[in-house]
């Protein structure tokens, strides 16, 4: 299964490589090697677009696939940093139960993603009301990321683990819960798998 808004991305990819190998089939001689070149990447961007089905974890789930960058608490808000890497699935869940009231999108930089300065980047922000307070999710994009495809608006219900969005080629993903209520029950450095691994648990 692929991604909503991965169509264009994988019929530009497969168009160039049908491309790449008409020339060859046509013309011989060392057409071979843009073909024999561009597979793998096309391959590659298949298998990065892929958007496989998830057993829902308990408690709140990761919002994202990728690497724990920080799992910290302050009197606003308890937070999760996750960075996305271009080997991962990049569609976003919906880590609790709740409605969305407020999306935001914002242009920016396009800074690597695991340094703390990508807060500047471009993003699209998502606030969503709980039965234990308002959740906030931000998807950042990262040096190679330059669209976010949001798919989700103002209005909708969300159940834990749907898919709220996609970041294209690598990003960050970061998430607030109401500060007090919940315990991080991943660190940083721990991998998380979006809709499936546990974060976070009431307490």
């Amino acid at each position: 299964m692929f991604a909503r808004h991965s169509a264009r991305y994988l019929v530009s990819t497969f168009g160039l490589f049908i491309l790449f190998l008409a020339l060859w089939l046509l013309l011989r001689g060392y057409w071979y090697l843009p073909v024999v070149a561009y597979t793998p990447v096309m391959l590659f961007i298949l298998w990065f677009f892929r958007d496989p089905e998830r057993t829902i974890g308990t408690g709140v789930v990761s919002p994202a696939d990728g690497k724990v960058l920080f799992a910290t608490e302050d009197k606003d808000a308890s937070r999760l940093v996750i960075f996305m890497p271009p080997t991962g699935v990049h569609v976003n869940r919906a880590p609790v139960a709740g409605e969305v009231v407020r999306t935001t999108y914002r242009q920016g930089s396009h800074i690597p993603a695991f340094r703390k300065e990508s807060e500047r980047n471009e993003r699209f922000d998502v606030q969503f009301r709980t039965a234990d307070g308002d959740v906030h999710i931000g998807l950042i994009a990262g040096t190679v990321a330059r669209r976010i495809h949001p798919y989700i608006g103002p209005g909708n219900a969300l159940k834990k683990g749907d898919r709220i969005g996609l970041i294209a080629f690598g990003s960050r993903c970061d998430l607030a819960l109401p500060p007090g209520r919940f315990r991080w029950k991943v660190k940083p450095g721990d991998w998380v798998k979006a809709g499936e691994t546990t974060v976070a648990e009431m307490g």
